[in-house]
């Protein structure tokens, strides 16, 4: 009997350490998933903080490129900008700007921008493409060279604004 009350009473502190050992293994694992939570929240913040930084410092750069430009700023910025052949300083042009539109697309597709500016980044690109001609023009020549889900998703909204 002696025997058996010293396998059982073993049997019990095994159980006791082991549980002991599960529950510290399952608070230091807790805390390790909580702090790569936090972690992982810093950098997407991060993330987002240098995505935007650096589109808005693309967009006030192409911006400036063609405030500088009479032949630019009446083909982008004027409210009518005229729909004519595009020589090779507006084609160039067009094709940057497209490339930058491109990018920021890509980054809401990615999740890279808050969601609160995705819609705001997209319907700005959308009208950009609807209001000018140019973007129009050299759009036929550079599509097939672009991400094609930027493309279908810009083919896609200039057949919805022509219904």
């Amino acid at each position: 009997m002696d025997g058996q009350l010293l396998l059982t009473g073993v049997i019990a502190v095994a159980t006791v350490v082991y549980t002991g050992a599960t529950i510290a293994l399952w608070k230091t694992t807790k805390t390790s998933l909580d702090q790569t939570r936090t972690s992982l929240d810093a950098m997407k913040r991060s993330t987002h903080g240098l995505t935007l930084q650096g589109i808005a410092e693309n967009h006030r750069a192409i911006a400036f490129k063609a405030l500088d430009s009479p032949k630019l700023r009446d083909s982008f910025m004027a409210e009518d900008p005229p729909d004519v052949e595009l020589d090779g300083d507006t084609r160039l042009f067009a094709g940057v700007l497209i490339n930058h539109f491109e990018t920021c697309f890509e980054h809401c597709r990615f999740g890279t921008i808050p969601d609160e500016f995705k819609e705001p980044i997209l319907k700005d690109i959308v009208l950009s493409f609807e209001s000018v001609s140019a973007l129009r023009r050299r759009w036929t020549e550079v599509r097939a060279h672009l991400e094609p889900e930027f493309a279908e998703f810009i083919d896609g909204k200039l057949k919805e604004g022509k219904k």
